[in-house]
């Protein structure tokens, strides 16, 4: 109901799947307003990088974030570490 998805063994991976995809998705948004002739500048874009992939990433975590296996914590890192090297 609140977008947070369970599973029988309340591991969270789908949660932290399914999150990393959509915050993968707005990577591309990212990296084209981020272009180096026309781009927007640093500040905007780190205020675009927390309106919409921090968000994702965020929303609901202490209820699922503190279960997750070290392999799910590792993919929102990627897409984290992706977002700030755009930035």
């Amino acid at each position: 109901m609140l977008g947070v998805r369970l599973d029988c063994t309340l591991s969270f991976a789908g949660q932290a799947r399914e999150v990393a995809e959509q915050a993968s998705g707005k990577l591309n948004l990212l990296a084209n307003l981020a272009h180096t002739e026309w781009g927007c500048r640093k500040l905007v874009l780190m205020k675009i990088y927390q309106t919409f992939i921090c968000s994702k990433l965020d929303y609901a975590a202490t209820a699922w974030q503190p279960w997750l296996p070290h392999s799910s914590v590792k993919k929102l890192d990627v897409e984290q570490i992706q977002a700030l090297r755009i930035v």
